[in-house]
């Protein structure tokens, strides 16, 4: 990029989802493709305890990490509107989301957001797909010149993609928190697969330690990743 103009990714994890980890990554190289050759990383966990020492430039060109972290069921979706309110004068990207705001979510935050979102000119938002598309344009009455449906951030890095032919049997890798299919779903599906004689073994993408640091992050989702390659 010609100048000093920076690019800020605000929002990457450091907790144990390998998930979200992999988004951060993606977005971390698709900002690179858009000609930023430097790609400053500050995590959701070390913005909440810094962000007043965050200076950036009028200039700087703000990013927000992708995901499901837009509405009412996390805490999350407040730093979205803290990010907003600190830089009004940045061009500020949020990259595909998906957005939910839901009758027991537990936070009454959709006022903040609609306001925020609509008066905010220089918000970009991308969703992830059709029914947040909707919502953002029917619900929060956002300009559609403002909005973009895009596929998910984890499709726009090829570099993951392993031609592994070395197959070992199925990976029955179910979410564990609260974004979980239903608990007899799972049991219906491994009981299946035992009658049908079938090998499985269970894998998560949430790694026993609490924390990811940064260091580590490409070297895990490459484990990860390969090992889900080796299955059927």
């Amino acid at each position: 990029r010609q100048g000093k103009q920076k690019a800020v990714l605000i929002g990457s994890p450091v907790h144990s989802n390998l998930g979200d980890h992999l988004i951060a990554d993606n977005c971390i190289s698709f900002i690179r493709k858009l000609g930023f050759q430097t790609v400053i990383d500050i995590p959701e966990f070390y913005y909440e305890l810094f962000r007043k020492t965050i200076y950036l430039n009028s200039t700087d060109i703000i990013f927000i990490v992708g995901g499901g972290w837009l509405g009412n069921d996390y805490e999350d979706a407040n730093i979205i509107c803290q990010i907003i309110c600190q830089w009004p004068k940045n061009k500020i990207i949020i990259l595909p989301q998906t957005i939910y705001f839901s009758n027991s979510g537990k936070y009454n935050n959709f006022n903040e957001i609609e306001n925020l979102l609509c008066s905010s000119k220089n918000v970009v938002l991308c969703v992830r797909e059709k029914k947040s598309y909707a919502t953002a344009i029917d619900v929060l009455k956002l300009p559609k010149d403002r909005v973009f449906l895009s596929p998910d951030i984890t499709l726009f890095n090829s570099a993951y993609l392993n031609q592994n032919n070395d197959k070992n049997g199925i990976i029955l890798s179910i979410r564990e928190d609260r974004e979980s299919i239903d608990k007899d779903l799972s049991s219906m599906v491994k009981k299946v697969l035992t009658e049908l004689k079938l090998d499985y073994k269970e894998s998560s993408t949430v790694v026993k330690n609490k924390i990811v640091p940064l260091v580590f992050r490409k070297r895990m989702i490459n484990n990860k990743l390969k090992e889900y390659s080796k299955s059927n």
